[in-house]
């Protein structure tokens, strides 16, 4: 029962992603840092290239296309204006970081995701892809 909720809860999720316009927003932060972040269990890849979040984007978008066949064909769907917004803010040979927040957040239904431009050891923009 657990997984099929799990399961659910995802598709869900992903349809709000990709057809509702305030899920994927860009948030300036100041008080986030790397340090923090890892204390308090938060989960934090390696570097990734904005050409691999695209690709990526645009895959989970193509399996998605046969269910929701308005959806854009670009990164990020219908929040690409949005994305490039974000994309803007890297500054030259910068690179984003996926980092989602505690299996606790995402149990008590307050889990968030998405990629951070870092600097200095500080998350200063975020553009969120997934909340629960």
């Amino acid at each position: 029962m657990k997984y099929f909720k799990s399961k659910i809860s995802l598709a869900v999720i992903f349809i709000m992603l990709f057809s509702v316009g305030a899920i994927a927003e860009v948030i300036e932060e100041d008080v986030y840092t790397l340090k923090r972040l890892k204390l308090e269990g938060w989960s934090i890849s390696q570097p990734i290239s904005v050409d691999k979040v695209e690709q990526d984007s645009l895959l989970e978008i193509r399996k998605e296309k046969n269910r929701i066949r308005e959806l854009p064909l670009v990164p990020f769907g219908y929040q690409q204006e949005k994305w490039l917004g974000f994309k803007a803010l890297l500054k030259e040979n910068e690179k984003l970081y996926l980092i989602s927040s505690p299996e606790s957040e995402w149990n008590q239904l307050r889990g968030t995701k998405g990629y951070a431009i870092i600097r200095n050891g500080k998350v200063v923009y975020y553009f969120r892809i997934m909340v629960n």
